[in-house]
C-alpha cells in the first residue's frame, strides 16, 4: 500500500523575481546548404531582431556563424548545428571551430569539453532522426526537440516526439545515464524558447547567462512569430 504525505508543499522557483527574455536557439542563414541566398545573417538577425527577440543562436549545419554585430540583440556566441548520416545535433556555447567528432557520443562530449550545450535535434524528422534506444544509450546531451512543427504537419514517420521523450524519460538507463533536467525544449520552425535568469539584476544578459539557463532548465516553451 502507497501512502500519500499528510502535506505537500510545492515552491515556485521564480516567486523571487526575474526577468523572461525571448529568444530563438535554432535557425539557419545562407551559411547551410539548405537555405536561400537572401537569408544571411545579418538579414536574419535583424528580422527576429524586428520581432522583439532578445537573443538569438544561428545553428548553421557544418558552420559556426560568426555574429553580424546587430545592435540591441544578444547573439549566443558560438554554435552550429552537427549535420551527420546519424543525425542532427545543437552544440550552444562552443568556440569558433565545428565540433570534429564522428560519433553521436563523442559529439556530445566534445561539445561539454567546451562548456557548451549539446541538444538532440528533431529526434522524430523523417531523416537525421534517432531510435528511443539510440536516445536512452547516449550519455549526457542535455536536451531533445520534441515538440516539433513535423508533428503538427504530419511529417512524423518515425515515430511521435512526445512519446520519445516519455520513452526517454521513463527509461531505467535514461534516467540513470541521461543528464537533464531540461529535456522538452525546442525552437525549431516557428517554436521559440524563453529564459528566465534566475539571478535578477540590472545588468544586460550575456551568452554565459542562457547557457545557464539552458543547463539548469529554467525556462518554458512557446509558440512565437518567427521570421520566415
Amino acid at each position: 500500500m502507497f501512502c500519500f504525505p499528510q502535506s505537500i508543499v510545492i515552491k515556485n522557483p521564480y516567486q523571487n523575481g526575474g526577468k523572461w527574455y525571448h529568444g530563438q536557439i535554432h535557425f539557419h542563414t545562407n551559411n547551410s546548404t539548405d537555405a536561400v541566398a537572401a537569408d544571411n545573417p545579418t538579414v536574419k538577425v535583424q528580422a527576429y531582431k524586428d520581432l522583439g527577440y532578445k537573443f538569438v543562436c544561428v545553428t548553421d549545419h557544418e558552420f559556426v556563424t560568426l555574429d553580424p554585430g546587430i545592435l540591441n540583440i544578444l547573439y549566443i556566441k558560438y554554435a552550429e548545428e552537427v549535420t551527420k548520416s546519424w543525425g542532427h545535433m545543437g552544440a550552444i556555447g562552443i568556440g569558433t571551430t565545428t565540433i570534429q567528432a564522428t560519433s553521436p557520443q563523442a559529439s556530445i562530449d566534445e561539445i561539454h569539453s567546451m562548456n557548451g550545450v549539446a541538444i538532440m535535434n528533431h529526434p522524430n524528422f523523417p531523416i537525421s532522426s534517432y531510435t528511443d534506444s539510440e536516445l536512452v544509450s547516449y550519455q549526457r546531451y542535455n536536451a531533445m526537440e520534441v515538440q516539433d512543427t513535423f508533428v503538427d504537419w504530419g511529417w512524423n514517420l518515425s515515430g511521435d516526439a512526445i512519446a520519445r521523450w516519455d520513452f526517454t524519460l521513463s527509461s531505467t538507463t535514461a534516467q540513470s545515464g541521461v543528464s537533464v533536467r531540461m529535456i522538452i525544449m525546442t525552437a525549431f520552425f516557428n517554436l521559440s524558447i524563453k529564459i528566465v535568469l534566475f539571478k535578477y539584476s540590472l545588468r544586460c544578459i550575456n551568452s554565459k547567462d542562457v547557457i545557464r539557463s539552458l543547463w539548469g532548465g529554467d525556462f518554458y516553451i512557446t509558440r512565437e512569430p518567427m521570421e520566415q
